[in-house]
C-alpha cells in the first residue's frame, strides 16, 4: 500500500510526559491545517487489552510476541490506511519501546529486533527524556503504576533508550532526542511541531 502521509513514532520512558506532549502537538499541527491521527501502543483492541490484563503473568518472549501482534494488526488496521487520508500519523509508542521494555524484561536485543525489523519505518522516530529525578516526581503523581514501573528503575529506561535510539539510527531509522525539562510544555510542542514540520518540506 502506498503511504502518502508522515508517519511519526514519539516513545520514551514511563513519565517522561510524552503523551501530554503528543496530544498537544497533534493540536498545534491540526491548527495549522494538517488532517492528524494519533493511535498508541499497547491498543485499545482485543488482543491490546488483553496484554493490559495479562502483562503481569506472561513475561520474557511470551510478552515480546503478543506485543508484536498487537503491532501487526495496529499497522495493518489503523497505520497504514490512515496513512492514506492522513497528512500526519503519530503512534504514542512503537518499535523503540520494544527494544527497551522487553530488554527489561530478560529478552535479548537480537530477539526483539528480529521480531520487529519488518515493520514499517517511520518517517521519523522522536525519543523523548527527560533525568531520572524528573521522570521519578511526575510518576509519582500518578494514581497507579504498572509492573515496568514499579519493578525497574528510572534510570534503566533511560539507559535502554539512548541505546535504542542508537541503534535504531545504525538500523537506518531516522531518530531524534528531545529532552523534556526545564522547559515548558507549551515550548517543548512548539519544537516538536517544527521538527516534524520540517518533514513535510523535504
Amino acid at each position: 500500500m502506498k503511504r502518502s502521509g508522515t508517519f511519526v513514532a514519539i516513545d520514551g520512558p514511563n513519565g517522561v510526559g510524552k503523551s501530554t506532549l503528543l496530544a498537544m502537538v497533534a493540536d498545534r499541527l491540526r491548527r495549522r491545517g494538517f488532517s492528524i491521527h494519533v493511535t498508541k501502543e499497547v491498543t485499545d483492541t482485543s488482543i491490546g487489552r488483553f496484554i493490559h490484563q495479562v502483562h503481569s503473568e506472561y513475561r520474557g518472549k511470551t510478552l515480546a510476541l503478543l506485543v508484536a501482534a498487537d503491532r501487526q494488526n495496529h499497522i495493518e488496521r489503523d497505520i497504514l490506511p490512515a496513512l492514506e487520508t492522513h497528512d500526519f500519523v503519530i503512534t504514542d509508542r512503537y518499535v523503540a519501546s520494544s527494544l527497551v521494555f522487553q530488554r527489561l524484561d530478560g529478552v535479548k536485543q537480537s530477539y526483539v529486533w528480529k521480531l520487529n525489523a519488518d515493520f514499517a519505518r517511520p518517517n521519523l522516530t522522536i525519543i523523548v527524556t527527560a533525568s531520572d529525578k524528573t521522570i521519578s516526581e511526575r510518576l509519582s503523581r500518578r494514581r497507579s503504576q504498572d509492573r515496568f514501573e514499579q519493578t525497574f528503575r528510572r534510570q534503566q529506561e533511560i539507559q535502554l533508550f539512548a541505546r535504542a535510539a542508537s541503534f535504531l539510527k545504525r538500523k537506518g531509522f531516522r531518530v531524534t532526542t528531545f529532552k523534556n525539562e526545564n522547559i515548558s510544555i507549551s515550548q517543548a510542542a512548539d519544537q516538536l511541531v517544527a521538527e516534524i514540520c520540517r518533514l513535510k518540506r523535504k
